[in-house]
């Protein structure tokens, strides 16, 4: 029988711990040395029920050669331990990347988001400890196991400074080092709890080598950590890291469900964090994400777009999303094709004008396609082409997109090489007139404004 997986429940939404599976696999092919005890669904020899309760999985893994897999993003149930003996790891927590070097001790607090390798693992010898404390939420209180002897002062004050920093990678001294190779050796003995003594005095060594290391820092604490704004704000975060959250059906009493909160201090967080009603916030999130769809899957219909962003119609997605982005959905989506020629600065009262050099820019157009648009800002189709992709591959500058200082593009004229200069091409609706008001030449007929290009 499958073993169940613990989940932390997030406004309807689950997170499922970690199963280490790219690690069972390595494992198992002889890729990797792998020594664990466990217990639930982690993998590893089996921990007895009575002996060290909390303890979900201790143990280490010894890798010679790169490896071809990472645990990617995870969340644990439990406080996570890990120390690098040898070698160097990449390593991640909340989107701050780290490469770990050996010494190097890692701490994470229950169900925070984090990666182990960059994104493979690399060679070298990894302990880990997680001790499940039995919270599901921030703001729920720690419960740590009672085979765990240090005093009731020692083990609150070590709950604090965990709670209440961010800082994650921290120097280990060689104290540390010889306790995770003793607990190393300890796993690797162990059959059936034979070993039980030895880990209980080693990892109560373990953390009182963390307390007196973390005492010696300059810690800032910071109490909202762990309060319920903190939840809320950790909720809210999901909507733009897991959109597919956005599909749920949300009311504000389901959201202050999910934080454990009632509604009212669910709604006055919501509002102090964002500045905006629950249903208000949800809305933008959505609205955004499909913006994010309408212009990177153009095989989704508007009505796809719709329902995978949480709305109930397409009717009332469309009222919304006009009234955000001041056109409809599918407005937008034709906008879409030319957004690189908007970059550009041309034109844009001749909208096909617009989408050919947006077409252009994507290499959609075939050259006596785009002849006529070149032809007017006295370019070749290729030219153009080129221009284009110069000038947005170089990136923004101060003043937006524009072209380098002094740089010459091939086959444009040397009065285009004005930095920053715009290429949109004017003519004025009773035709082209020079500076004294007469009409213009040939040449003059079409020529490059000075308007810098906005972003």
């Amino acid at each position: 029988m499958p073993r169940p997986i613990p989940i932390f429940r997030n406004h309807e939404g689950t997170y499922q711990a970690d199963t280490c599976r790219p690690l069972v696999e390595a494992a198992t092919a002889g890729q990797v040395s792998f020594q664990a005890l466990a217990r639930g669904h982690y993998p590893g020899r089996r921990l007895p029920n009575h002996v060290l309760r909390g303890i979900k999985t201790i143990g280490h893994w010894d890798a010679v050669t790169g490896q071809q897999w990472g645990l990617q993003w995870h969340r644990n149930e439990g406080v996570e331990l890990t120390f690098l003996e040898s070698g160097r790891m990449g390593f991640a927590v909340d989107g701050s990347e780290y490469v770990l070097q050996p010494d190097d001790l890692t701490v994470t607090r229950p169900w925070q988001v984090h990666r182990v390798g960059d994104p493979n693992i690399g060679p070298g010898r990894l302990h880990w400890l997680i001790i499940d404390v039995r919270v599901r939420r921030p703001n729920q209180p720690w419960r740590w196991p009672s085979w765990l002897m240090l005093r009731p002062a020692e083990l609150e004050e070590l709950t604090n400074i965990l709670r209440h920093n961010e800082q994650p990678v921290w120097r280990g001294s060689t104290e540390v080092r010889r306790c995770f190779q003793s607990i190393a050796q300890a796993v690797e003995t162990d059959r059936d709890g034979s070993s039980t003594s030895r880990l209980t005095v080693r990892i109560n060594d373990l953390f009182l080598l963390l307390l007196d290391l973390l005492r010696s820092q300059k810690i800032r604490l910071d109490g909202s950590l762990s309060g319920s704004r903190r939840t809320v704000q950790l909720f809210l975060a999901d909507f733009t890291t897991q959109p597919e959250h956005l599909a749920l059906k949300w009311t504000v009493g389901k959201m202050a469900g999910s934080c454990g909160l009632g509604v009212t201090q669910f709604v006055h967080h919501v509002r102090q964090l964002t500045n905006v009603a629950p249903m208000h916030f949800l809305n933008q999130c959505r609205l955004d994400f499909a913006a994010k769809l309408l212009r990177e899957s153009p095989e989704k219909s508007v009505t796809d777009v719709a329902f995978t962003c949480g709305f109930s119609s397409s009717q009332y997605f469309a009222t919304l999303f006009s009234r955000r982005f001041g056109v409809s959905p599918r407005e937008f989506r034709k906008l879409n094709v030319t957004r690189w020629s908007g970059r550009l600065g041309l034109n844009r009262a001749d909208a096909g004008q617009d989408r050919a050099v947006g077409a252009a820019r994507l290499g959609r157009l075939e050259d006596e396609q785009a002849g006529p648009l070149a032809g007017g800002c006295r370019l070749s189709a290729p030219a153009l082409k080129r221009l284009a992709s110069t000038v947005l591959s170089a990136g923004p500058g101060p003043e937006g997109y524009g072209a380098p200082a002094g740089h010459a593009f091939p086959g444009v004229p040397a009065d285009w090489h004005t930095p920053r200069a715009s290429l949109r091409a004017t003519q004025t609706p009773r035709g082209p007139r020079d500076e004294a008001g007469g009409p213009a030449t040939q040449s003059q007929a079409f020529r490059p404004s000075r308007l810098y290009f906005r972003r």
